[in-house]
Parts: structure tokens; C-alpha cells; sequence
């Protein structure tokens, strides 16, 4: 019969006994890696119509103008992912606070310069703390995206997110 641990530290012979605890180490920290990860958001419903609102802040008008030419397929420039179908579009002159010298501030507009407020309809799916498009982009209020058509790419933040119909 042999010894648990020989003469020279080996485990039934075989491995050595600090081997065998690191082993076990790394099995377990990958075994807490993957259920930490794989954590998959339960989904409460898909293929349902979500709208969310973009705010692209200090515009030009010909930007403007490349959005009002094409309102559908707008994608997200970086992930080439689809984003939707622009619903509705608001203009209003970009402002801005500036100090002046004597310490107060002044609320100034630019002239040729617009802060533009989109309203994109997507399909998408609902989850308990989050919406996807079907393409997988993740919406989140605050999160900055690049819209673009063919004629045009900006950056706006999403202002909000809702579920219209299902």
C-alpha cells in the first residue's frame, strides 16, 4: 500500500502537493469567474417598439439638413449596428453660460449653431434593467452614440428610453 505523501512531497506519488493546491485555486477562481459572468439578464419580453430620445448639442444647420434627408436606417458609426428610424426631430438655438468679467454670468445663443432633439423608434428587447435593440446595442440614458446616415454622422446622449408598444 503506498503513503498519501511520499519522501519527496508528492501526493499518492503522483503530484506534488502545492500543485495540486494551486490547481484547485485556479479551478475555483474560474469556476466564480464564469458564474459571475454568465449572469445572462432574464428577458420580460422581446420584439417590442422602443423609443428613445438623442440630443446632439451644437449642430449646423447643412447637419440638419443631411438627418431631415434620410430619417431611416440610422446606425451607430462605431458597432455599424442599427439603431432605428428617426420619428420626430426639434430644433432650438444652442446656448451657452459664459462669466464675465465682473463675475456674473450670461446666457448667450449662437447664431448659427443648434442643439437637436431626435426621436428614434427601434424593435428591441426589454430586459429587468435594460433595453436592446434587436441588433444588440445596449440604450442607456446618458450613454453618448454616434448617429449616422448616409449623409451625415453626429454624437448625441441619449436623454430617454421607453417601450411604445409591443
Amino acid at each position: 500500500m503506498k503513503k498519501i505523501i511520499d519522501s519527496k512531497g508528492k501526493l499518492f506519488g503522483v503530484i506534488n502537493i502545492i500543485d495540486l493546491v494551486v490547481i484547485i485555486a485556479v479551478v475555483v477562481l474560474a469556476l466564480s469567474a464564469f458564474v459571475k459572468f454568465d449572469q445572462n439578464e432574464k428577458i420580460t419580453s422581446s420584439d417590442k417598439v422602443i423609443e428613445y430620445t438623442v440630443e446632439v448639442e451644437n449642430i449646423r444647420q447643412p447637419s440638419i439638413d443631411a438627418f431631415n434627408k434620410n430619417f431611416n436606417d440610422i446606425i451607430e458609426l462605431d458597432t455599424k449596428k442599427g439603431m432605428g428610424d428617426i420619428i420626430d426631430m426639434k430644433t432650438s438655438k444652442a446656448k451657452e453660460t459664459i462669466i464675465l468679467a465682473d463675475g456674473h454670468y450670461k446666457e448667450i445663443e449662437h447664431e448659427d449653431e443648434f442643439n437637436l432633439l431626435l426621436t428614434i423608434r427601434v424593435k428591441g428587447t426589454e430586459t429587468e434593467d435594460n433595453y436592446y435593440t434587436l441588433n444588440g446595442k445596449k440604450l442607456i440614458v446618458g450613454d453618448t452614440v454616434t448617429l449616422n446616415n448616409e449623409y451625415v454622422t453626429s454624437y448625441g446622449v441619449v436623454k430617454s428610453v421607453e417601450v411604445v408598444s409591443e
